[in-house]
């Protein structure tokens, strides 16, 4: 496969912050609009039938109006849509391949040839004698998948098992309309996925970060909303050589995972049931971009686009885990925190690397006036809103816990560890309440090192983002750049009166976790603020180690 070692430093240019759907969406959208010539897209959920809010809204009511619009002025449009494991995420991969069709039909009723379109599942997969230790727990999810479609209704259980080709080769519909298995055969067992979020129109405008286009993710930026449709979420709009980068990265992949696709439809296509629609067929190659010569001197402001890729492993035995290949994103966020003097400035959806962690507790030790300001949801969505607690959920807990008080012993009283609330009660019992309180969805990954350098990509600090997944995102040191986004950032959470600043960031952390602390004991609708201190007693108490399993598994 042919990658770029690593993409350049470029000279800073437009790095603009979009906080929330409220200004990500828009902002995607007009992208799209504008574009001329080209406009690829790489998501790890897109629905099409996501409703639109910007200007694009005068041309069509979705994202799949928007791109039959975009096929009419003959624009190429691309997209890299990440394909799951089918028995362990089915409804993820569900949707996926139904994004597909429904983009299929617009494609060929306008122009065909001018959409192009790729479900991509991450390299590694179990083979051989891993494959074989893991075929008890698949035969057990195989069992578990055929009673969830035989609940259905048997029209809804044809158009569900039709809407997962993954399955079919594990999974048939007998004569009297029962799923059943195919004994001795099993799909792909598959733990890694791309999980970035990108656009780039013409090889000039991009917007990454963290934002998925679908309903599920829309939120304002009062986070006005029920908590469990709350999305806090940061990307970036950037424009230049770096725009440029990112649509190189997304060259580079579509045609690493083209082949691989290819291989996977030819799988899926021999057990295609008759009552499902054909599959696509494989996509055209992508050009991929020369590369631009613009770079930034040594010590000039720049940006930077970053990445986590990994492979299939060639060691024999382990070849479920992938191998990770290019770490940037885990290297850039150790060099910031490496070179924090006062205060460090994190929002991430998960807090489970223990190297980040580590990397943290060194720091503190190595300077008393460093200040931590860490912002994270007070628990998962998948057990905040969906109830679930299984091991992967207390294994995520486990690793969580210990991170967290690995850095909380290191700094003391110069850590805000915080959670955002809805000045809202929440008298229901479970862990989506905090502080007597709806929470509020953290899904942001950005860090701040002293409003001078800055991270805005698709990776958690956990094991998986910084070491399996596909992920993508951007570095800026544009000091007036990173200065204006760490503002926003905190004055998002403080919408009436910002703590005291502090002279140093221990004073200025201690000060936000006092005011937090003070807000906590208001009733929601008094508070001022979006923020309470993050509290680790259920999570402790639901944590189960795993020994053996790898963190990067949650």
């Amino acid at each position: 496969m042919s990658l770029t070692p690593r993409f350049p430093k470029r000279p800073a240019g437009r790095f603009n912050l979009l906080l929330t759907a409220e200004e990500a969406f828009p902002a995607l959208e007009t992208l799209a609009l504008e574009a001329r010539r080209t406009l690829w897209l790489g998501f790890r959920v897109f629905d099409p039938t996501t409703r639109l809010h910007g200007p694009a809204r005068e041309v069509a009511a979705d994202w799949a109006g928007l791109i039959e619009r975009k096929l009419e002025e003959g624009v190429e449009v691309r997209l890299l849509l990440s394909d799951f494991d089918a028995l362990g995420r089915a409804e993820l991969h569900r949707a996926t391949w139904e994004s597909l069709q429904a983009l299929t039909e617009i494609a060929r009723a306008s122009r065909p040839d001018g959409l192009h379109l790729l479900p991509a599942l991450h390299d590694a997969h179990a083979k051989g004698l891993t494959r074989l230790v893991l075929g008890p727990a698949a035969i057990a999810a195989v069992g578990h998948r055929c009673r969830e479609l035989n609940e259905l209704p048997e029209d809804a259980r044809r158009e569900a098992y039709a809407a997962m080709p993954g399955l079919w080769r594990a999974i048939r519909i007998d004569q009297d309309g029962q799923a059943r298995w195919r004994i001795g055969h099993l799909p792909r067992l598959t733990p890694g996925t791309l999980h970035q979020k990108l656009a780039v129109a013409d090889g000039e405008h991009a917007v990454i970060g963290g934002l998925d286009v679908d309903e599920r993710r829309y939120d304002n930026l009062n986070h006005s909303r029920p908590a469990e449709e709350t999305w806090h979420d940061a990307s970036v709009l950037v424009e230049g050589p770096v725009a440029d980068d990112i649509a190189r990265h997304f060259a580079e992949q579509w045609n690493h995972h083209r082949a691989r696709a290819s291989e996977a439809l030819d799988l899926y296509g021999a057990y295609r049931p008759d009552h499902a629609e054909p599959l696509p067929l494989p996509p055209a190659p992508c050009d991929v971009p020369a590369a631009k010569t613009d770079l930034a001197s040594a010590n000039d402001p720049h940006l930077q686009m970053l990445r986590t890729l990994s492979f299939r492993s060639r060691e024999p035995g382990s070849s479920l885990f992938p191998r990770p290949a290019i770490r940037e994103l885990l290297s850039a966020h150790l060099n910031l925190i490496r070179r924090a003097r006062r205060l460090i400035y994190i929002e991430t959806q998960f807090f489970r690397s223990r190297r980040i962690a580590r990397a943290l507790a060194r720091a503190a030790r190595a300077n008393p006036d460093l200040g931590l300001i860490l912002i994270l949801p007070t628990a998962p969505e998948d057990i905040a809103f969906k109830g679930r607690l299984s091991l992967a959920e207390r294994f995520g807990d486990h690793l969580q816990v210990r991170c967290l008080d690995k850095v909380t012993r290191a700094f003391g009283s110069r850590a805000a560890i915080l959670s955002p609330a809805r000045r809202v009660p929440d008298r229901q019992p479970g862990r989506q309440r905090i502080a007597g309180a709806e929470m509020i969805y953290v899904h942001a990954k950005v860090a701040v090192c002293d409003d001078a350098v800055a991270i805005v990509s698709s990776a958690n600090l956990n094991g998986r983002s910084l070491h399996w997944d596909t992920e993508a995102g951007v570095l800026c040191t544009d000091q007036k750049r990173v200065a204006h986004l760490s503002a926003r950032l905190q004055a998002h959470w403080y919408p009436a009166s910002m703590p005291e600043t502090g002279a140093t960031g221990a004073e200025q952390a201690a000060n936000w976790a006092k005011t937090a602390a003070h807000e906590a004991t208001l009733a929601p609708a008094a508070r001022t603020s979006l923020l309470v201190p993050h509290c680790t007693a259920a999570a402790r108490q639901d944590a189960v180690p795993v020994p053996g399993a790898p963190g990067e598994l949650v």
